[in-house]
Parts: structure tokens; sequence; C-alpha cells
């Protein structure tokens, strides 16, 4: 839903901002670990949600690198 000012509503922005939250923890846990020894509880915990969260937003691991290239 969009705001009078065509600004997404506070919703939208915070499910934006978790999702930028949870693509930042990711790209730094591969950086660190390397993207096949990082987990999906490796992100969670690094991004402070909860695994299933982490499913709200990406289907995989794959996906959060992909994330930017969507179209």
């Amino acid at each position: 839903m969009h705001g009078v000012s065509g600004e997404p509503g506070l919703r939208e922005r915070k499910k934006q901002e978790r999702r930028r939250c949870i693509e930042e923890a990711a790209l730094s846990r591969f950086e660190a670990n390397g993207f096949d020894a990082t987990t999906i509880d490796d992100i969670a915990a690094a991004a402070d949600i909860a695994p299933r969260t982490f499913f709200s937003y990406f289907p995989t691991k794959e996906d959060v690198v992909l994330a930017d290239y969507a179209g």
C-alpha cells in the first residue's frame, strides 16, 4: 500500500529494510566463511531473525546472491 505521496507505507518500508538486512548478513557470512559453508541458520543468526523468517524473503540462499538481478 502506498501513502498519499506515492511512497511505500510503513509496513512495506519495514519489509524492505528487513530484506536488506538479510542480504547484508548473508553476503557478510559468504565473504567470511564461503558460500558453501554458510547455512541458512548462520544467515538468520547474523540478521537476528528466525530461519523460518529467512524463507519469507528468499526461497534459497542462492536467491540472496541473485536478488539484485531479479526483475
